[in-house]
């Protein structure tokens, strides 16, 4: 199976890439993963358009820590301005952008009640004027969307997947098979929603997400007709799994891949301490072991920079 997806656009893109996460793709996770190059490109977190178009600097800094490696970097946008994301779009992609991804998923509460991120989906119009805006500014630029299954019901999504593809503009779509008001409660049919949801995007290239923690996750994704994979809590939860479902020589197992990626996250701020926060190194622990765990007991035990020196080994002691 070839691990780069080449879309509509030309744009080049690997199959298998982490999902966007806001407060956790901070520049020391990017350093991370690309000094154990553990991705081949990035879907960056969103970035919020509201009432102005930033400077270059201010842009600049947000795209950074994904451009190294010279992977390509698709740009999340969030906001309701279809004129402004398309002004935003543009600095973007001048400054080394890829490719432009819409945020129509954000559950966040915040997020909702600024009507922007999922609740959008309830302004299908809006979608639409959103979509058609970068496109007219960016022709030849990749386009796509993120968007969850519906706002309140799944079945939504008979309206919306139609509405988007039909655009013509869209080089894929990333769906989480929750919906807004699930946020990120259990559900038991993501196989009948995805599903069901490839059928309706017909030629777009369906990319699926959500609760994949596994490579038999990924692989059930595939297998329902999606064309790639975005992982999201599923990558702290094991550093390597996009690693290894790149089929790469080196697989190493969840715990071995937990402990690598932690020594890493602190040989780095060790090298820039700015880069440093107790809070943050506690926030990647809990993820990857959980709050319950004896790893995690030990680690917040650890005061001020103790973290940095704390040896990983001693977990299996």
């Amino acid at each position: 199976m070839k691990n780069t997806l080449v879309f509509s656009s030309g744009l080049k893109f690997p199959r298998f890439f982490p999902g966007p996460m806001e407060g956790v793709m901070v520049p020391l996770f990017c350093q991370a993963f690309h000094r154990l190059h553990l991705t081949e490109g990035w879907l960056t977190p969103f970035y919020r358009v509201t009432t102005n178009v930033p400077k270059d600097k201010k842009l600049q800094k947000f795209i950074q820590p994904y451009m190294e490696n010279n992977l390509p970097v698709i740009v999340q946008l969030m906001g309701t301005d279809a004129s402004l994301l398309a002004k935003v779009a543009e600095r973007m992609v001048f400054l080394g952008a890829k490719g432009i991804n819409l945020n129509f998923a954000c559950p966040s509460r915040q997020v909702l009640k600024s009507g922007t991120g999922g609740a959008l989906l309830r302004d299908i119009p809006l979608m639409l004027e959103i979509l058609h805006r970068i496109k007219n500014a960016l022709p030849e630029t990749s386009l796509s969307a993120k968007i969850r299954c519906g706002f309140a019901d799944w079945r939504e999504s008979e309206n919306i997947i139609p509405a988007l593809t039909g655009t013509g503009y869209l080089d894929f779509i990333g769906v989480h098979f929750r919906t807004v008001k699930e946020s990120y409660s259990s559900v038991p049919q993501r196989s009948e929603r995805l599903k069901h949801i490839v059928a309706l995007a017909g030629k777009v290239p369906v990319i699926g997400s959500g609760d994949v923690f596994s490579q038999e996750d990924a692989q059930n994704l595939l297998e329902l007709g999606c064309a790639g994979v975005m992982v999201a809590r599923g990558v702290l939860r094991n550093p390597f799994l996009i690693h290894n479902l790149q089929q790469t020589e080196k697989k190493l197992s969840s715990e071995e891949g937990r402990q690598y990626f932690f020594k890493t996250l602190q040989k780095i701020a060790k090298a820039d301490e700015k880069l440093y926060s107790r809070n943050k190194f506690l926030e990647y622990a809990t993820m990857m072991w959980g709050a319950n765990s004896k790893q995690f007991s030990k680690l917040k035990k650890l005061s001020g920079k103790e973290l940095l020196d704390f040896d990983s080994d001693e977990f299996t002691k």
